[in-house]
């Protein structure tokens, strides 16, 4: 959680609007788990009502944890809009985060993205809106 955080938080500039510990016979039901607790943490960018949830299962662990790729099936990583993706990536790039390509402009010039994995593997769509 706490390298999440300091991604998420301290990186891409998002703010914790919730933090707490749950767990119960409604989160086991919920989740279809056995004595399951997790910390949570609610973050949001604060344009819109968007939220991102992080969670961390402390009970039980995933036994195979697995690397998601871009053409796995499901879901497979977050997209988030920012200003000036140039100086974002940067930034992330000398706090040691890997990106899969520099950033690029799409065919139609409307945007300008890149993917990088958060702390944990998972993909993130960094998309910077063109004028």
């Amino acid at each position: 959680m706490e390298r999440s955080l300091a991604f998420y938080r301290d990186l891409l500039g998002m703010e914790i609007r919730n933090r707490k510990e749950e767990k119960g016979l409604y989160l086991d039901t919920l989740l279809g788990v056995e004595n399951g607790e997790i910390l949570t943490a609610k973050l949001s960018s604060g344009a819109g009502s968007s939220l991102l949830e992080l969670i961390e299962f402390t009970s039980p662990r995933d036994p195979d944890p697995r690397r998601r790729e871009v053409n796995s099936v499901g879901p497979t990583h977050i997209a988030l809009t920012v200003v000036d993706l140039g100086k974002l990536s940067a930034a992330l790039r000398e706090n040691g985060i890997q990106f899969l390509s520099e950033p690029i402009v799409s065919p139609d010039k409307k945007v300008k993205l890149v993917f990088c994995r958060d702390p944990d593997g998972n993909l993130v769509e960094l998309v910077e809106e063109l004028g």
